[in-house]
């Protein structure tokens, strides 16, 4: 999956959407930077293309202990009241960035956590231009993301968990002739951090390989909770990930991370 940072909406010609990172703090570190290379570090060319540098004054917030295991990451929201946890390896951005697409809309996912992915080729030199000039920090990949969003458009959490995974997964990943889209039911959701509401999982499969693209082109899922917050606002919590290759994202790991989802009061 491929995502900008910036503030504005982009539309590149890409397998998958191109999502921006509004990151209005830009506090040091997490997920904000510029385009990784490779191995992962931030290439001098691609940091020519910031165009907010990180402010080392900016303090960093005081983070909550993950409750899946010492060595994870806390996510936290205060403007959802929510946390939650990811692995090590993901990257966490600051709070208040927010992931929107090109294609997906009004739809956004604040503070997003994010698995790299480094098995794209580079952007090219146009492609960082067109997204410089539209007002992206940077652009990056990643095979797999998770934050909150705004349903307050919904009737009920029912509604809310299914428009949201729905809406992700098509945001995301673009559909041809074949392809096979499955929508379950939205089911009652709670976790033993008291969360309630409903989860439903959208899956895209049958997606054809393309030797001209950018990224791997692989099947996705993605899954949609929404429950009310201590302040009565209906909250979704998505979870975005590509699937159908030997390093996807394992259900053991998706089911920890959807299980520390739990109210978080930013005092």
């Amino acid at each position: 999956m491929a995502f900008a940072l910036g503030a504005t909406a982009l539309t590149l010609a890409t397998i998958t959407a191109v999502l921006l990172l509004t990151d209005p703090v830009r506090a040091a570190g997490g997920a904000e930077g510029p385009a990784s290379t490779a191995d992962g570090t931030p290439g001098e060319q691609d940091a020519a293309h910031g165009r907010h540098p990180d402010d080392p004054r900016s303090a960093m917030p005081d983070r909550m202990d993950p409750v899946v295991a010492p060595d994870w990451q806390v996510v936290t929201s205060a403007q959802r009241y929510t946390a939650f946890d990811v692995p090590p390896d993901w990257g966490v951005g600051p709070e208040g960035a927010t992931l929107s697409w090109a294609r997906g809309g009004d739809l956004t996912i604040a503070d997003p956590a994010v698995l790299w992915n480094h098995e794209c080729e580079y952007w090219s030199e146009e492609a960082l231009d067109d997204a410089a000039a539209q007002g992206a920090d940077a652009l990056l990949d990643a095979r797999a993301f998770a934050g909150t969003s705004n349903r307050q458009g919904a009737t009920d959490t029912e509604e809310a968990s299914r428009s949201l995974a729905v809406d992700l997964l098509l945001a995301n990943m673009s559909r041809s002739e074949g392809d096979r889209l499955d929508v379950t039911e939205a089911e009652p959701f709670g976790n033993e951090h008291g969360v309630a509401g409903h989860i439903t999982t959208a899956t895209l499969s049958g997606r054809q390989e393309d030797p001209d693209a950018r990224c791997p082109v692989r099947d996705g899922m993605a899954i949609g909770i929404s429950y009310i917050s201590p302040d009565n606002d209906l909250v979704g919590w998505a979870l975005m990930a590509e699937t159908g290759y030997e390093d996807e994202l394992p259900d053991e790991t998706i089911e920890q991370i959807v299980g520390s989802i739990r109210y978080y009061n930013a005092g």
